[in-house]
């Protein structure tokens, strides 16, 4: 940019705040010289520092001097946003509507660096689709690699030029925003995408969008639905379908503000075969169809459906969870556990690469967590936030072999919380250690009688310590 932006009007303007780098004050102990560190800095720098405020603020320092007058035309980020502290004035519709649009319009037309580096824009009013349009078509058309739309008000339809940009890296897309899916996507360095909130119909253009990027790395969508119920306008049991060989980070934020009839049951189809993290917290989808996580290495997954076909819903989340047999590091909420216990289908794949597991279970006649450390054959950390817990048949291959530290938090002396602890110290040959959180209300009292009914249980490991905490 010091090259090509800036050098075009530095010259011009440096002439006249040639002085101002030297100034002269008196002091009580004489004349001290103080050096304007700012004016001396080249004008690349100072766009680049005024790329961080808010385009009102960098418009601002025109009236510093004749040289700021059309620095800020260089700065390559650019940040609208329609608030009233935007224009530092009380709330008027009209007023304040006309003007946010020329503004924008004026900085768009004044602004005259050939590429963006960021374009964030921002409205909560009814603006014509037409100056949005217009303004998003501005930033691709000077090859912007940032761009972090957020809408607020009516839903607005988005340009399908957004999906041929082929200098964006970053694409972020909240409210109410509407994706209709477009005939061609070429995005050939998208590295991240995120879909926060948008309209629900967006969701049907992800898989051919996907289709389009050739590196992306990291995806998150957060939707919430709070419908009554289905309508002309709304899909029934939509997929959402996330394909992609190239994607390392997945996350996933599905739920609902109220109960959702069954037609607003969603199907979730994941194929990512480089996928590395997978965060999934899910309170709409039915039906689960994931594959090719070979390379998976960590997972947070947190399902539950209200009043699903209970057995199908299960059986579903089963098949997730078997998905995930290539993960190192894995988290189980206890809504996931609770839906695992129930499941009729039988998870007895083996889980090889697996050396962490966090689950919150729960209370219940048919626990999971035992038949999860069989299939955990080289688990070396478990921690368990409360349990529910039935003595198995055998003993896991994982308390004989690899598991070496075991966690328990929030420890209350509940039913079955010393059994578990008791078996776990029993068989635990390759134990070295065992924290113990306590609930936080217990007493002095009931923590050292919980510690010392602890501290007489048998021990497989010689070397195995308990900590109470």
């Amino acid at each position: 940019m010091e090259s090509s932006d800036g050098s075009r009007f530095a010259a011009r303007t440096r002439l006249a705040d040639e002085n101002a780098s030297q100034k002269r004050t008196k002091c009580s102990e004489g004349v001290v010289n103080l050096v304007d560190r700012i004016s001396s800095l080249p004008d690349s720098v100072l766009c680049w520092i005024l790329s961080f405020l808010p385009t009102t603020e960098a418009v601002a320092t025109s009236i510093l001097s004749a040289r700021w007058k059309i620095l800020w035309t260089g700065v390559t980020s650019l940040h609208f946003e329609d608030t009233e502290r935007l224009f530092n004035e009380p709330y008027k519709e009209s007023k304040n509507d006309e003007r946010f649009v020329k503004f924008v319009n004026k900085v768009l037309l004044l602004n005259n660096v050939q590429s963006l580096g960021k374009f964030y824009l921002c409205w909560s009013r009814d603006y014509d689709a037409f100056y949005i349009n217009t303004w998003i078509a501005t930033a691709i058309a000077r090859n912007v690699r940032i761009l972090d739309i957020i809408a607020e008000s009516d839903t607005v339809e988005l340009p399908n030029s957004i999906f041929t940009c082929k200098t964006l890296e970053f694409l972020q897309l909240s409210g109410d925003l509407l994706i209709k899916s477009p005939r061609f996507v070429c995005l050939p360095r998208l590295v991240t995408f995120n879909l926060i909130r948008v309209d629900d119909r967006s969701h049907e253009s992800i898989g051919q969008i996907l289709s389009g990027c050739a590196v992306l790395e990291f995806m998150y969508i957060e939707q919430n639905i709070n419908l009554a119920g289905p309508g002309p306008q709304n899909p029934q049991r939509m997929a959402i379908k996330i394909s992609s060989p190239t994607l390392k980070t997945l996350r996933l934020d599905f739920y609902a503000d109220c109960c959702l009839d069954e037609d607003w049951f969603r199907k979730l189809e994941i194929n990512a075969p480089a996928l590395e993290y997978l965060y999934l917290k899910d309170r709409t989808t039915e039906s689960f169809s994931i594959e090719g996580l070979k390379a998976l290495c960590e997972a947070e997954i947190d399902v539950y459906m209200c009043d699903p076909p209970e057995s199908d819903y299960c059986n579903s989340v089963v098949k997730l969870f078997l998905a995930l047999q290539h993960v190192k590091l894995l988290t189980l909420s206890r809504d996931t556990m609770r839906v695992l216990g129930r499941a009729t289908a039988h998870f007895s794949t083996k889980f090889d690469r697996l050396t962490t597991l966090v689950v919150e279970a729960h209370w219940c006649k048919r626990s999971c967590l035992p038949a999860l450390l069989e299939s955990s054959v080289n688990l070396q950390v478990l921690e368990v936030l409360t349990a529910g817990w039935m003595n198995p048949d055998g003993v896991p291959r994982c308390l004989l072999t690899s598991l070496k530290e075991i966690v328990v938090q929030e420890l209350e002396d509940r039913k079955g919380e010393l059994a578990m602890i008791s078996y776990f110290l029993k068989h635990g040959r390759a134990l070295e250690v065992v924290d113990l959180y306590s609930e936080v209300h217990l007493d002095i009292q009931k923590k050292f009688q919980l510690l010392q009914k602890i501290s007489v249980f048998p021990r497989k490991s010689d070397t195995c310590e308990v900590v109470f905490h």
